[in-house]
């Protein structure tokens, strides 16, 4: 998004979606865990959030993103295939875009590792609001049913305006 957004979440509720519930013992029957990607399946609790976020800035930040996510998409599955430029060349024009990625802890490391570039990780609970900066690749992994609302404007004008009357 081109656009700064507030993501403000309004409600939570462990286990509130029967599909969901239903999926997830199904994972943990066959595989003995339930987990996002390949992450290990006990995964930190992060204190009752509702979801948890990553946020790169934008700028060179985001070239590193891109060439980090086109270097290692061997280790990522999407739908249950890896994912390829070889099936999807948007991976190697414009990997964030495809929406075929999800950061785990490992990537995470990897990219700080092989970039030297650290996202913003952060946990989002109910009643709070996540400001994402326009031109800020993120991504948003809900941690339980939520509900949110979301708006995206150009609020630079107005943020930048009492920026400048609480800097008088």
């Amino acid at each position: 998004d081109m656009a700064d957004a507030v993501n403000l979440l309004l409600h939570t509720e462990p286990g509130a979606d029967a599909h969901a519930q239903a999926a997830a013992a199904e994972a943990a029957a066959r595989n003995g865990a339930v987990r996002c990607g390949d992450a290990p399946a006990n995964q930190p609790s992060y204190d009752g959030a509702g979801a948890v976020w990553d946020i790169c800035p934008r700028g060179a930040a985001t070239k590193q993103l891109s060439t980090f996510l086109t270097q290692n998409a061997h280790d990522f599955v999407h739908q249950g295939e890896t994912v390829s430029a070889a099936d999807d060349p948007m991976v190697d024009l414009n990997p964030i875009f495809t929406q075929k990625f999800m950061l785990v802890e490992r990537h995470r490391q990897q990219l700080a590792a092989q970039q030297g570039l650290e996202l913003w990780h952060f946990e989002q609970h109910r009643g709070e609001a996540v400001f994402i900066p326009g031109g800020c690749p993120h991504q948003v992994r809900n941690l339980q049913s939520c509900s949110k609302v979301r708006t995206a404007d150009r609020m630079h004008g107005v943020l930048g305006s009492k920026q400048r009357w609480l800097a008088v």
